[in-house]
């Protein structure tokens, strides 16, 4: 299974300092806002781990559908930031840390995405990432059109089937993104196949992770 989120930083950044300062108390360990007061970075640090706690969420609720959203109870334990992050340098460096809710403990990873946003994946601990699909986009705001939930979702259900639709060497019309419970399901011609796939969009970036079943690493789905 797998659990994801993303956030636009830079939509965020115009936020006063007494808001933020309310937000870290009531989503944050002590030790988390302490990671974040250190940070070179404190709003980046910030969004890190509300992303991984909304991502770990996401996971958990699939599991435990019991599951509520109470951040603070989400403790997340963060490496440090890959060098490329704090020089301001383009690489795809993924920074690694865990995310326990009461005895359970999840693997994390965290890609910063273009200097401007963070996205955040949550899986079981060593779960391998070979079957593993992530994406994100960006979506143009001078368009004309919007950045409305509608337009948002639409981007992110479209970004995701192209993607899967590629590793899989399929047509992507073939797959479709339902909804149950809130929980998205994917299919092919309509029939679920056993994939795992959360969705994510924020500001003005769409992301997903999906994980697909091992057997369809060897046998593609037929086209």
């Amino acid at each position: 299974m797998v659990g994801n989120d993303i956030v636009d930083v830079i939509d965020l950044e115009a936020e006063v300092e007494e808001t933020r300062v309310r937000f870290d108390a009531r989503i944050c360990r002590a030790d988390e806002r302490e990671a974040i007061a250190r940070s070179s970075s404190p709003s980046r640090e910030r969004w890190c781990h509300w992303a991984a706690k909304e991502a770990a969420y996401k996971l958990f609720k699939k599991q435990l559908p019991a599951t509520i959203f109470s951040p603070i109870r989400f403790e997340v334990d963060l490496e440090p930031e890959p060098k490329s992050w704090k020089s301001g340098l383009n690489r795809p460096e993924v920074r690694r840390g865990v995310v326990c809710h009461g005895a359970s403990r999840r693997a994390l990873a965290i890609e910063w995405v273009e200097g401007s946003a963070v996205h955040a994946r949550v899986t079981p601990i060593q779960e391998s990432e070979e079957n593993l699909v992530v994406g994100h986009d960006w979506l143009q705001v001078s368009s004309g059109e919007p950045l409305t939930p509608e337009r948002l979702s639409h981007a992110v259900r479209a970004l995701a089937c192209n993607r899967i639709a590629k590793r899989l060497g399929t047509d992507p019309s073939k797959l479709s993104i339902t909804q149950r419970e809130r929980i998205p399901e994917l299919r092919k011609r309509g029939v679920l196949f056993g994939a795992d796939l959360s969705l994510s969009h924020h500001g003005r970036v769409v992301a997903f992770a999906c994980r697909l079943p091992s057997s369809l690493l060897i046998e593609r789905l037929a086209s």
